[in-house]
């Protein structure tokens, strides 16, 4: 199964090199040494056929989408392939007689944004190589979280208090990382027959401690009349409200 993917712009990069490819295999390589796991690598031009090289050989290929091989490439690929196109647009698509990239670069665009919006337009485009979106390396956090699923359910409710605690703990070692107070709290529970229940809580004041995370968890527990008798699959603590404090990430935990 796939763990994880990411884009990489390494038209300047740490190691100055001048390509892409040699860092791709680098970082297949690494991977692989440290971690004794194998992945796949695309490389382009644009965000889109970079990912649709990377899912073209999987789990352990590199695959090189050229500019002057892309509409080539994107030819010659089922419609389904295009990020986007789910079972419902794949079907109109059908209708229309288009049933490969070939299909859509021959298409009229005004037809295809009239059938499918602004999204018409993008598959013309996408098809036809061009996709202008830059890769984002940082982000605004808007909460931090974490959850655990439970093997053996929990039913008492001291139990349940004390994975708070632990979870607890866990978001609060985020906090700090990242140098980050909220001034309101999630709580998550799921029953073993899979109904879940969110309750929040803001805050006068903000916080990042665990201690006085999980006090808030544990009232917000008490709050939503918990029953010891359907045993608890899932908790989760979230803290979210950073407000202007909120910080730019490089990566998610």
């Amino acid at each position: 199964p796939s763990i994880d993917e990411a884009y990489l712009d390494v038209t300047e990069n740490k190691i100055g090199s001048t390509s892409a490819i040699k860092i791709a295999k680098l970082i297949q390589h690494d991977i692989f040494v440290e971690l004794g796991l194998t992945c796949s690598a695309g490389v382009s031009y644009n965000k889109f056929l970079a990912k649709i090289a990377s899912d073209y050989e999987k789990p352990h290929g590199l695959t090189v989408i050229m500019p002057k091989d892309a509409k080539k490439f994107l030819a010659d690929l089922p419609v389904e392939k295009f990020h986007g196109v789910g079972k419902a647009t794949e079907m109109k698509l059908h209708e229309m007689g288009i049933f490969t990239g070939a299909d859509i670069q021959a298409a009229d665009p005004l037809v295809l944004a009239e059938r499918f919006g602004l999204y018409g337009w993008k598959l013309f485009q996408k098809a036809n190589g061009i996709h202008d979106s830059a890769v984002v390396t940082s982000r605004q956090r808007k909460s931090v979280g974490k959850e655990k699923t439970y093997g053996k359910l929990l039913y008492q409710i001291e139990d349940v208090k004390q994975e708070l605690i632990n979870l607890s703990e866990r978001v609060a070692d985020s906090l700090k990382k990242h140098h980050l107070k909220g001034d309101t709290v999630v709580l998550k529970l799921r029953y073993s027959d899979f109904r879940t229940l969110t309750k929040r809580k803001k805050l006068s004041e903000k916080l990042s401690e665990a201690e006085a995370l999980a006090l808030v968890a544990q009232d917000l527990l008490e709050e939503i009349d918990y029953d010891d008798t359907l045993g608890v699959r899932l908790l989760g603590v979230t803290l979210t409200g950073f407000g202007a404090e909120e910080l730019r990430l490089d990566m998610p935990d």
